[in-house]
């Protein structure tokens, strides 16, 4: 397991998302079961597609069944791996408690975690109600810190793990407008790094990923 993962972790997820399907599939992750979050689009659909091509056993979760359905039979035609998708929304508890349920009825114990989120409300600070920080700190912060509380108990039980926050290059250089994004996956990274110094003699890995542009539907909106 730690010769499969430290591949995924050194290489990094922005490159092997570029991996065209016609490679010669090795099955590097066969038999590794993990959790990628908001899996239904975007950078999070990329991440599953390639994960399930090298043989990994995902669950995925996002609000839109049908976006879900769509990556599920693309990933079984081009790959013949059949993913396990439910829907669920990041920002609630419950549902997210769920997911944990699902994949581990599925697969087992759960390997590794990669936290991908759905799109932060992006307005002036001042446009920015209450409401709106809220619903974000739940989406984006809880949900980390839930999940990775969960998925560590069956990492430290098999005493060995990884996670991966995907986060944004906001969090070196915070964008105008991006007042949410800047502020919570500022946090995440530093939650991470938390993580990786007391997750790191149980031989568990956290590292965060803050990637550049992508061109995809989100990014076409701003």
């Amino acid at each position: 397991m730690r010769k499969t993962f430290h591949l995924f972790t050194n290489f990094g997820l922005n490159k092997i998302i570029n991996t065209p399907y016609n490679i010669k599939h090795h099955d590097i992750f066969k038999k590794q079961n993990g959790i990628v979050c908001a899996g239904s689009s975007g950078i999070g659909a990329g991440i599953v597609s390639v994960l399930a091509s090298y043989g990994a056993n995902i669950t995925t979760f996002s609000r839109n069944t049908d976006k879900l359905l769509m990556v599920k039979n693309e990933i079984l035609n081009k790959t013949g791996n059949e993913i396990n998708i439910i829907k669920a929304d990041l920002s609630s508890k419950n549902d997210l408690l769920n997911v944990i349920k699902s994949s581990r009825e599925r697969y087992g114990s759960i390997d590794f975690l990669v936290m991908n989120y759905g799109d932060p409300k992006v307005d002036e600070f001042l446009n920015l109600s209450d409401d709106d920080w809220e619903y974000n700190i739940n989406m984006m912060l809880m949900s980390t810190i839930n999940l990775t509380k969960w998925a560590l108990e069956d990492m430290i039980k098999s005493k060995n793990g990884r996670i991966i926050y995907v986060t944004s290059m906001t969090t070196k250089n915070p964008l105008k407008i991006f007042a949410i994004s800047n502020t919570l996956r500022s946090g995440i990274v530093a939650l991470g790094k938390t993580l990786s110094i007391e997750l790191a003699p149980k031989n568990i890995t956290v590292n965060s990923i803050s990637q550049g542009y992508f061109y995809t539907d989100r990014l076409k909106t701003l």
